[in-house]
C-alpha cells in the first residue's frame, strides 16, 4: 500500500534533517513551494507540516515560516524516567509482573493518533511495576506496529518498555498529561489497593523523529508515589 502524499512529504523533510541537509534553525520549505514541489494540494503540504509539528521536530514562527528547531537544546521539563531506575536508586528491590503482551485493535483514538492505515493493529503491553514487591505502578502501554516490529518479542520482566524504546527508537519528544483520578477496580486489583483510592495518572505520548511511537497510561497508588520534576528557565 502506498504512503499517503502527505507522509511521503514528512518523510522526505526528516530524511533531510538526518543527512544533515537541513540543520537546527534551518527554513523549511512552505505549504507553497511543498505543494509545487511534490504536486500536491495545499492542504495536503499543511497536514505535513502540522504532523512534524507535533511531534516537536520543528516549529512555527508566525509571519516567518517552518523552521527545524533546536535539535541539540532540551526540550521537556519533565524527564522520562525509567521506572526501574527510579527504584533501584533508592536503594529498593525492583520485579515486574508481565500482565499482558499482544496485538490488538486500537481504539479510534489511538489509531488517530498513531496515524494508523484501517485494519492496522497496534502492540499492547500491560505490566505492574514494584517496589519491594508492592505494586507502584501499573502500565499500560500502545506501540505502533511499524516503528517497533519486535515489541512482542522482548522480555518486559528483565527490561521495561521504557529502557527498550530508548534502546531501539532515541526518543526526540514526549508530552506528559497529569491528573488525579480514583483507582477503577482493575487499577485497585492490579496496584493491590482498594477501588476509589486517590491515584495519580500519567498520560504520556513518546515520539522519535518519524513520529508518534508510543501511548503509555502510568498509574499510581496517590500515598506510595511522589513526583518530582526539573525545572529549567534558561
Amino acid at each position: 500500500m502506498n504512503a499517503p502524499h502527505y507522509q511521503r512529504i514528512k518523510e522526505h523533510i526528516l530524511t533531510q534533517i538526518e543527512q544533515g541537509l537541513l540543520v537546527s534553525h534551518d527554513r523549511v520549505p512552505s505549504e507553497n513551494e511543498l505543494a509545487i514541489q511534490f504536486d500536491v494540494s495545499r492542504m495536503t503540504a499543511r497536514k505535513a507540516l502540522e504532523a512534524l509539528l507535533a511531534t516537536n521536530v520543528v516549529t512555527r514562527i508566525r509571519g516567518k515560516g517552518t523552521f527545524v528547531r533546536d535539535l541539540a537544546a532540551s526540550g521537556s521539563t519533565m524527564s522520562v524516567r525509567n521506572i526501574a531506575e527510579e527504584i533501584t536508586a533508592l536503594g529498593h528491590r525492583y520485579q515486574a509482573r508481565l500482565l499482558v503482551l499482544e496485538e490488538r485493535d486500537p481504539s479510534a483514538h489511538i489509531a488517530n493518533l498513531f496515524e494508523l492505515a484501517p485494519g492496522e493493529q497496534v502492540f499492547y503491553s500491560s505490566i505492574v511495576h514494584c517496589q519491594n514487591d508492592r505494586p507502584l505502578q501499573w502500565e499500560q502501554r500502545y506501540v505502533k506496529r511499524s516503528a517497533i516490529p519486535e515489541y512482542l518479542q522482548q522480555d518486559f520482566v528483565l527490561m521495561t518498555p521504557n529502557a527498550y524504546l530508548s534502546e531501539v527508537s532515541p526518543l526526540q519528544s514526549a508530552s506528559s498529561t497529569i491528573s488525579a483520578v480514583s483507582a477503577s477496580e482493575i487499577a485497585a486489583e492490579n496496584l493491590e489497593i482498594s477501588a476509589g483510592t486517590a491515584c495519580l495518572q500519567i498520560e504520556r505520548i513518546t515520539a522519535s523523529r518519524s513520529g508518534i511511537v508510543s501511548l503509555a497510561e502510568l498509574i499510581y497508588p496517590g500515598e506510595r508515589y511522589k513526583l518530582s520534576a526539573d525545572l529549567d528557565y534558561s
